[in-house]
């Protein structure tokens, strides 16, 4: 089956535009799963794995980022694209 997923990320100490912040942001991805803890979990997978993220985050290990499911829908067709990009917002408090 395939799934859209929905993930809100946070603490994502990051340098944009020159400066480093802190950050947030909401993603979806279209992931084929055996189930939705199945599902949820690929789709963490692919942020973890993104070359983007992965170059820009600068968390320290005692920091880390999290990331979180928002929601999570079974799909009755899909045309096998993963999904992209990701929606930032300051998460400075």
């Amino acid at each position: 089956m395939w799934y859209r997923v929905m993930l809100k990320g946070e603490n994502f100490v990051m340098k944009l535009s020159g400066k480093q912040t802190v950050h947030g942001f909401y993603t979806t991805r279209y992931v084929e799963a055996t189930s939705e803890d199945d599902a949820e979990m690929k789709a963490v997978e692919l942020i973890r794995e993104d070359n983007y993220l992965r170059e820009r985050v600068r968390n320290p290990k005692s920091d880390p980022p999290m990331i979180y499911l928002e929601e999570i829908e079974v799909l009755s067709s899909h045309s096998g694209e993963a999904g992209s990009g990701y929606s930032f917002y300051s998460d400075d408090d």
